[in-house]
């Protein structure tokens, strides 16, 4: 298996606003190639060396693994808290271990015609108009209509690969950010979903120490 950066994102070393360093120029036909060679002509290339091959972001280099999801990885569940405002970067909103109790419901108002707007990610659609990649999210997470919950600085560098929402209901929009010492925010992963009852979450943020620019 091999998990590269890219994708709708964009591709080469810069995409959107971070430069992921030389390490991570990758060339998918030759890789495409090499791996046909080892399939059918039992090539000793790269993919004949362990069955994972990842690119770390943030440290910028390539890892082999013996698999995947990572064995000794843990799972650490956040939950989100609030004292009814976390409207905005400037809200009351938290993101911690603790596991919530009583606490106030937070709200926004949606409104169609002034929507949030959607600032890079991985956008299959025309680039030259929405441009995708990781990009600065300071813009939307000041807008009263965004719900933001934050960690606060982790006391050493945090690695995983994805964070499955726990919600499970209503039409909503999942956003994981990175504060780079320079603060400013930079798109993550994103996920959505809907369904039929309500729920009070769009977005979230985790602070990182981190070697970003």
């Amino acid at each position: 298996m091999l998990v590269t950066i890219g994708g709708h994102a964009g591709s080469g070393r810069k995409i959107g606003d971070v430069d992921f360093g030389p390490a991570s120029e990758f060339e998918e036909d030759d890789a495409t190639l090499d791996w046909y060679d080892y399939l059918f002509k039992k090539a000793g290339n790269r993919f004949a060396a362990k069955p994972v091959r990842i690119f770390v972001m943030g440290a910028n280099q390539w890892r082999d693994e013996e698999d995947w999801p990572l064995s000794r990885a843990r799972e650490t569940k956040y939950f989100l808290h609030s004292a009814g405002k976390a409207n905005s970067v400037s809200g009351d909103g938290t993101l911690t271990n603790a596991t919530p109790r009583s606490e106030s419901a937070d709200h926004y108002t949606y409104d169609p015609a002034n929507p949030a707007p959607t600032i890079g990610g991985p956008c299959a659609a025309d680039s030259q108009h929405l441009k995708p990649g990781p990009r600065d999210q300071r813009a939307v997470e000041a807008r009263d209509d965004v719900l933001v919950y934050s960690t606060a600085a982790l006391a050493q560098n945090l690695e995983g690969d994805w964070a499955r929402p726990g919600w499970s209901s209503s039409q909503v929009l999942q956003r994981l950010t990175l504060i780079s010492p320079q603060s400013w925010s930079m798109f993550g992963p994103t996920a959505s979903r809907k369904t039929s009852q309500k729920v009070s979450f769009a977005a979230a943020t985790v602070i990182l120490k981190s070697s970003l620019p």
